[in-house]
This record gives C-alpha cells, structure tokens and sequence, in this order.
C-alpha cells in the first residue's frame, strides 16, 4: 500500500472534483477511514466526478482498493475507471489488454473492501479514480497498492 490508510498520503494530496458537504471532503476518502460521515462523497452523481490522489514521486502502481461510506448512508461505487499522471495536467486512462478503457468492478456493500490488480502495473505520480456507476449516492474509500520506483533490488549475476 502506497499510504492511503496509513496517512502516509498527507490530507492535502487528495483532491476530488466537488465534495458534499463539510466533512465528506476528498481526504475522508481513505481505506478503513472512519473520520467525518466515513467517505469521500461527490457533491452530485455524474461522469464527471473524481477522487484523485498525488502521490509525490513516481511510483509503480500495480492495484486498488476500494471501500464505501463507512456509516450514516449505504452508499458505494459499484464500478470505476482509473487515470494515471506524471505532472497532473496529461492523463491516460488505463486500458485492459484488449486496449479499451478498463472498467474496474466496486462494491457491493458499503464495508467490504474489494481489490483490484491491474494486469500492467502504470508509473504514476497521481491517480484519479472515475466512478462509471454507484448504489444510492458516489462515496468511496481508497487504497493504492504499488512501490516506489526507487526501491532498490539486489540483482545476482
């Protein structure tokens, strides 16, 4: 894990597209978080709405956790995108091997964490995830699994 849960992510990395209201802002938005009303909550339920994380330097990402509204609401994201960026500015969006855009399965509860690996691990600096569908209302905690591309590895002739 790239620090979602553990607050290694400092709050004023994450950014989202709108929020709800006073205590569903974007930093409510990590794994197993239980502060505020539990989640990150979009201000309204369209396509244009996401949870993007800044992640400080290149890592390689090779997955995603995801969790709904912790309590109050049952509330979830039932499936998303994921976009990936170097300087914050040109995004792709991550492509299954087929070389469509990869729609990630979510939640079916709002408690269950459900992971996701992706296929090619991406080198990103920042990753936005996309909600494509969602029970009752967009709300979601999140994890990013990978390392960082200055780990060091010991190679044996």
């Amino acid at each position: 894990p790239l620090g979602m849960e553990s607050g290694a992510i400092p709050d004023d990395s994450i950014t989202a597209s709108s929020y709800w209201a006073i205590d569903h802002e974007s930093y409510r938005g990590r794994l197993n978080g239980v502060g505020g009303v539990g989640a990150w909550a979009a201000r309204t339920n369209n396509f244009d709405q996401w949870l993007q994380v800044f992640l400080g330097m290149v890592n390689h990402v090779t997955g995603t956790i995801i969790q709904g509204r912790h309590h109050h609401n049952d509330q979830w994201v039932t499936s998303y995108k994921l976009q990936y960026s170097i300087d914050g500015i040109s995004w792709k969006t991550y492509t299954g091997n087929n070389g469509s855009e990869k729609v990630f399965p979510g939640n079916n509860d709002r408690s269950t964490p459900v992971t996701n690996l992706l296929v090619n691990h991406i080198d990103a600096r920042y990753v936005r995830f996309l909600p494509q569908s969602w029970h009752n209302w967009m709300s979601m905690r999140v994890e990013i699994l990978g390392c960082t591309m200055n780990s060091k590895f010991l190679l044996k002739a």
